[in-house]
């Protein structure tokens, strides 16, 4: 069978990737001049620096089945994944910023009202309890519908 897959972000590569695996002729097409849709790396702001745009899929792809099974493969091919202290940040008009650190006092820090602290807090004590659904939901496998 031959397939089509139109976008070459994240998904549309994993899923050509499993499709040519199993034997399928598979043509990707891409509207833009390079692959990786959100998850790709451009220098945004000043000489120098680089950043990974919408960083947060490349997260749920690390930690995605077919990583797991492929991941030596990927390594093979320079896949790496590079730990950062700070992962997060949105900018506000005024130079206000919201910036997600991996020390809970730095992220704090960003955050002005005492109220929005605490909620932080609450969600970041609540997520270990609700990850599991969120995996279960983003890794299950796509069935026909009846």
């Amino acid at each position: 069978m031959n397939v089509i897959v139109i976008g070459s972000g994240i998904n549309g590569l994993v899923s050509a990737a499993e499709l040519a695996l199993k034997g399928h002729a598979v043509t990707v097409l891409e509207r833009l001049d390079r692959p990786g849709g959100a998850v790709r790396t451009e220098a945004l702001t000043l000489p120098g620096f680089r950043h990974d745009v919408a960083a947060m899929n490349l997260s749920m792809f690390a930690g995605s089945g077919f990583h797991k099974t492929h991941a030596a493969t990927l390594a093979t091919h320079g896949l790496e994944f590079v730990p950062v202290n700070r992962p997060f940040a949105s900018v506000f008009p005024g130079g206000d910023y919201f910036g997600v650190s991996m020390d809970l006092q730095e992220t704090l820090a960003t955050i002005p009202d005492p109220d929005d602290q605490a909620a932080w807090k609450a969600g970041l004590e609540a997520f270990p309890g609700k990850a599991g659904a969120l995996v279960s939901l983003l890794s299950a496998r796509m069935t026909k519908g009846a």
